[in-house]
């Protein structure tokens, strides 16, 4: 039961964590839905890699800690390992496709899309200008 409690409160938290930072992209820059997309896609390629790496400390672990457990333990800290892993695998899948599909719903949008003022920093604005570009 306690379990239960300690889990909805952290998915709150992480819920009203998603929340701000979206909220506080979406505040800091005012000029448009695509430099709100850009800045979000930069934050993105930023945290991901990141992510990805503690993914792979995280599996390796797990393996090596569930090698020197008996068998059914073993088993668990194998699925453990294999799932971040996975986590690891989609990150990286989402590190490369990311700014192809935002650059994608930027030109589909059919809006006059003007970035010369905008920056465009980082991994996302030198790809979604690479799309934009005529």
């Amino acid at each position: 039961m306690m379990w239960g409690v300690l889990r909805m409160k952290v998915k709150r938290t992480l819920l009203l964590l998603l929340l701000i930072t979206f909220v506080s992209g979406v505040h800091a820059t005012l000029t448009g839905l695509e430099t709100t997309l850009i800045d979000i896609c930069n934050f993105l390629m930023d945290l991901i890699p990141t992510v990805a790496f503690l993914l792979v400390a995280t599996a390796s672990l797990a393996y090596l800690i569930g090698s020197m457990l008996p068998s059914n333990e073993r088993a668990r800290a194998q699925v453990w390992a294999m799932s971040c892993l996975m986590g690891a695998f989609i990150g990286t899948v989402m590190y490369l496709v990311i700014p192809t599909i935002l650059g994608a719903l930027i030109k589909a949008s059919g809006a006059d899309v003007d970035l010369t003022g905008v920056p465009l920093n980082g991994t996302c604005g030198n790809k979604i200008r690479e799309i934009l570009s005529p």
